[in-house]
Parts: structure tokens; sequence; C-alpha cells
């Protein structure tokens, strides 16, 4: 997982937290034990968008994970 500050709304103040950040994830999965044998995504969130509620959080992403052989689906995999 990787997660970086792109812009902070006060960048002196490292209590607070708003401002937009991006992430990135990658994962793998022996896929004789789980389901899937990897799957990797990422995304934008916007920390404290509205003035007022610092704490609440707008974000969008996609993530993609490739299936095990064994799992009857009629895509190797799928991406939301």
């Amino acid at each position: 997982m990787l997660d970086q500050a792109l812009w902070r709304v006060n960048p002196k103040d490292e209590k607070d937290a708003r401002g937009v950040n991006l992430f990135l994830m990658y994962g793998y999965a022996d896929p004789t034990i789980l389901f899937y044998d990897y799957n990797i995504g990422g995304g934008v969130s916007w920390a404290g968008p509205i003035p007022g509620r610092r704490d609440d959080t707008f974000g969008i992403g996609i993530q993609s994970i490739q299936f095990s052989n064994g799992i009857p689906a009629r895509t190797g995999y799928e991406t939301s």
C-alpha cells in the first residue's frame, strides 16, 4: 500500500490532515489457498472537502483482481 499526500490545506500544521491523497495498492495471494492470484488498484481521496467537517473523506478508486484457475468465472479477472 502506498499513500501519498499531493496537497494539504495547511501544510505547516501536521495535525491537519485535510487535503488530497493518492493511493496505490497491490496484493498477491497463493492461488491454491485463496480465490485470486493478485489484485491491483488505486485512487484519489480528499479529506475535509466540506468546510467545518474535517473528518469527512470523499474518494474514488479502481481495483482489478485476477481470479485463480479453479474459480468458475466468465472471465479470469474483475474490475470494479
